[in-house]
């Protein structure tokens, strides 16, 4: 059975056969127009720097459909808020949290996707402004480009209270690239060529140091996820007191980390 006591961050990602059990009866039954609708007006969510409000929905699920009955697990599941967003002149960013506000977030993980691949759909901020705001539902996809951090960035949410899940396309990655994203995925942006672990580097420092800003609750309980290349890269910036946002870097994961990088 699914434990119901308190544990440490993250212990449940590694949890695959209670996380399989409520996923079966819970997400076998996904939210839909009649179920999923805006909680609050609009004009009452909070502005997101220079971009859209966020999209405030609220999941309404049949007691038969939760495995659970515990408080923590309706909190969690109950009231999320998404925004897409760019951050800087380039990066294209997703972020989820189940807190009331962003500054009641306590804690914030970054994910960190691998090479080749990206985290966000490339058309994502143009979806998002499409249905912000209104009681239309949000994409299937969510506006995820990898299965990996979407089930990750759910699971954690269920599982724990105020915290927030952020993905981003580095540089160079459709959606995070100048012009247009290509029409077909296999077409990579001209920048891409010019990707390097450096300025990959700095788009993750640039990014932290914005959600510290945009969770200041949150200082103190900072947590960097990498995939594969990303991986490398997060515990490179793990190891980089320097590059850290202001109240440091709490912790790294890392999920089939490379080696090594000619």
């Amino acid at each position: 059975p699914c434990s119901t006591e308190p544990s440490p961050p993250f212990s449940l990602i590694f949890e695959p056969g209670c996380f399989l059990q409520r996923r079966m009866r819970v997400a076998s039954r996904p939210p839909t127009p009649s179920n999923l609708h805006c909680s609050r007006p609009n004009s009452q969510l909070p502005a997101f720097a220079s971009c859209h409000p966020p999209h405030l929905f609220r999941a309404v699920h049949s007691p038969r459909s939760c495995p659970r009955s515990g408080r923590g697990f309706w909190r969690a599941l109950s009231c999320r808020m998404i925004e897409i967003c760019v951050i800087g002149n380039s990066l294209l960013t997703r972020i989820e949290h189940n807190a009331d506000t962003p500054a009641s977030v306590k804690t914030v993980v970054l994910y960190n996707h691998g090479f080749p691949d990206s985290a966000v759909t490339p058309h994502a901020l143009a979806e998002f402004s499409a249905v912000k705001g209104t009681d239309s539902p949000l994409p299937e996809h969510g506006f995820w480009a990898s299965r990996f951090p979407r089930k990750v960035c759910e699971h954690l949410l269920k599982k724990r209270e105020d915290v927030a899940f952020v993905a981003f396309n580095t540089r160079g990655i459709p959606g995070s690239s100048s012009g247009d994203p290509p029409v077909r995925i296999e077409e990579a942006p001209a920048d891409f060529k010019t990707k390097t672990l450096v300025g990959d580097m700095e788009d993750i420092t640039q990014v932290a140091n914005f959600l510290s800003t945009y969770f200041p609750s949150a200082k103190g309980s900072f947590f960097i996820f990498g995939m594969s290349t990303g991986a490398f890269l997060a515990l490179a910036f793990a190891a980089r007191a320097d590059l850290h946002p202001p109240g440091g870097a709490t912790g790294c994961v890392t999920v089939a980390c490379v080696q090594d990088i000619p």
